[in-house]
């Protein structure tokens, strides 16, 4: 093979997107973090979290900005460049950042009121319903995204109703945004595991032939690495609710249209394990009239009150989740 054929089986659309996403997040992310910075849009620590983390007050947060405004400005290129698949690629750009909308008003209520804690939970979870509710209204009308799903162990498609999988399809994206909420705690952790599970739905979606989840996956996977800059211990910028919400989002909206939501249970194994151990802690709690299961929640804070170094355990955690999604394709 001479060298242009290999420049050209390297350079395939996706990677065009994915550095495309990467350069301009880059170019965003300077202009983003100056008004961040220009505003005061800071971070309030929790006081009941590791003292570690009380040096961390201060440093600027909605950074989650910086990467939706490199998806949706390459997107946006995505949709004039590939018109027949432009419907997808909308459905999968409103419904990211609306769940970064939702999360923008959280972390704009904790600035508001300088505070560690921004909308009321059943606030923030009637506005996460009303959209998943749209999406999936969205996906089964306008994409005529199908109820088959993909039943890992059996290697097949399932239809399974609409009446069971309305609210499943709901629960999925509900979950994913939580989930990654959760999961954002130490620098770099979520969107490490983020660009790792949206590089496994990029391939995912090559072997499935899907153009527009292929390319809106290497763009927010583009996205994460250039946040990724300004994000790693220790970070110039967290990404708040604004962020991990859009992530999650995102991850769930890709997983539904390629219908192989059962897949991130391992895919995402990191983040549902720290969900588990976030549960787990709440139910020990109240069962044991006041015990716990782990030294504080979710998982990540545990470790770091047992001695871990937070870079430690984030290089853990991704190599894992690497290893979960390995054998997750090897179940596809």
């Amino acid at each position: 093979m001479n060298t242009r054929a290999i420049i050209r089986a390297i350079v395939t659309p996706q990677f065009k997107y994915l550095v495309g996403a990467f350069f301009i997040t880059c170019v965003f992310g300077i202009l983003i973090l100056h008004f961040i910075k220009k505003f005061h849009v800071n971070q309030h620590i929790r006081d009941d979290g590791p003292e570690s983390h009380l040096k961390k007050e201060g440093t600027p947060s909605m950074g989650g900005l910086i990467f939706l405004a490199g998806i949706v400005f390459s997107t946006m290129v995505a949709i004039i460049k590939s018109p027949s698949n432009k419907w997808t690629f909308i459905g999968l750009l409103v419904v990211t950042v609306l769940y970064g909308l939702v999360g923008f008003l959280d972390d704009y209520i904790k600035m508001k009121k300088n505070r560690s804690l921004g909308l009321k939970a059943w606030q923030k979870m009637f506005l996460l319903l009303v959209v998943s509710g749209l999406f999936v209204a969205y996906m089964l009308k306008w994409l005529n995204i199908g109820t088959e799903t993909y039943i890992p162990f059996y290697r097949q498609f399932f239809d399974i109703g609409y009446y069971f999988f309305i609210p499943f399809a709901i629960l999925v994206l509900i979950s994913t945004t939580n989930v990654m909420n959760i999961t954002d705690g130490l620098d770099g952790l979520a969107t490490g595991l983020t660009i790792i599970i949206m590089t496994f739905l990029t391939v995912i979606s090559i072997a499935f032939g899907n153009t527009a989840t292929t390319l809106f996956s290497a763009i927010v996977t583009g996205s994460c690495l250039a946040f990724l800059i300004y994000n790693l211990n220790p970070a110039k910028v967290f990404m708040g609710d604004t962020g991990s919400l859009a992530l999650g989002g995102a991850i769930g909206a890709v997983s539904l249209i390629l219908q192989i939501p059962i897949l991130l249970i391992l895919v995402a194994g990191i983040c549902v394990i720290e969900a588990l151990s976030d549960i787990a802690q709440v139910v020990y709690f109240k069962f044991t009239k006041g015990k716990r299961l782990l030294k504080m929640a979710p998982l990540h804070h545990h470790l770091e009150l047992s001695g871990w170094s937070e870079k430690k355990i984030v290089w853990t955690f991704w190599i894992w989740s690497i290893v979960f999604a390995v054998l997750a394709f090897i179940l596809v």
